[in-house]
């Protein structure tokens, strides 16, 4: 048991991406999110409550998430609209974590009945908690620039010190389901004063063309005896199908100038016989 464990725990304000000032795709999901951080003797728990904000039934609701090395998973079941649900993640206490500012990512996926496309959806969120007595301020500054995605792009993202120190950082980028973070962790020496940028390429997977998605990018501080992570989120718009047309018009026109000539030859040969 670490000493810390018995300590004061508090929960930080919720930060959602659908509460972001972003685009309205996030500010149409059909669900409201909050969270209580509870107290366990072998474990952290945190409680997610959901509500069905929408006029559609909510189907096949899930939740989940990774703290202190560990990944937990729970489900909320079906949600009529206005109804509310709580699971709670239970996260048992790792051999190596630290106290201090954790960012607690969220995986929320369900089917919304009704819609003219019925395959599971997935939405990110995250939650900032405090372990221990002694809240920690984030050691950087993170943002994250919106891109469009074909089939690849390269997401801009810049670190900068937030109280004049040094600091060896791990980025991670948490997508939704449909798609890809083609470097899902990268390691960065982020410089007492001044930016430092980097990109993470995103692949397209299987995400709904023409839709926009949403990118949680969290960087945590590898040195020091608190835990001090910071995070930001993103948009990726998603082009819509006809985006590939312009690739492939070449090789389209010339393939059918090939078989209008082989037609043509043909043609010809089959009269010269004749």
């Amino acid at each position: 048991m670490f000493p810390w464990a018995r300590s004061s725990f508090r929960l930080f304000p919720l930060f959602l991406l659908l509460l972001q000032p972003a685009p309205p795709a996030f500010a149409e999901l059909p669900f409201t999110l909050g969270g209580v951080l509870l107290s366990s003797d072998d474990a952290v728990e945190v409680r997610v409550d959901l509500t069905n904000a929408g006029g559609a039934r909510l189907s096949s609701l899930e939740v989940g998430g990774e703290l202190i090395g560990g990944r937990a998973q729970a489900s909320l079941g079906d949600l009529e609209p206005g109804q509310s649900a709580s699971a709670v993640l239970t996260f048992p206490y790792a051999h190596e974590w630290r106290p201090g500012r954790h960012v607690l990512p969220l995986a929320i996926r369900y089917r919304l009945e009704g819609a003219e496309d019925s395959a599971p959806r997935d939405a990110r969120a995250c939650l900032v908690l405090v372990l221990g007595e002694s809240p920690a301020e984030p050691a950087v500054r993170v943002t994250a620039g919106d891109v469009t995605l074909d089939l690849r792009a390269e997401m801009p993202v810049t670190l900068e010190s937030a109280d004049g120190f040094a600091h060896r950082v791990r980025v991670t980028a948490e997508t939704p389901r449909g798609l890809l973070a083609a470097a899902p962790a990268a390691e960065i020496d982020v410089p007492p004063r001044g930016p430092i940028s980097l990109v993470v390429p995103l692949l397209y997977g299987s995400a709904p063309r023409d839709s926009r998605q949403g990118v949680l990018v969290v960087a945590r501080t590898l040195l020091g005896p608190q835990e001090r992570m910071a995070f930001a989120t993103a948009t990726v718009e998603i082009a819509p199908s006809a985006a590939v047309l312009p690739r492939i018009r070449a090789p389209l026109a010339v393939a059918a100038l090939v078989l209008l000539v082989a037609g043509l030859v043909a043609e010809r040969c089959r009269r010269f016989r004749s």
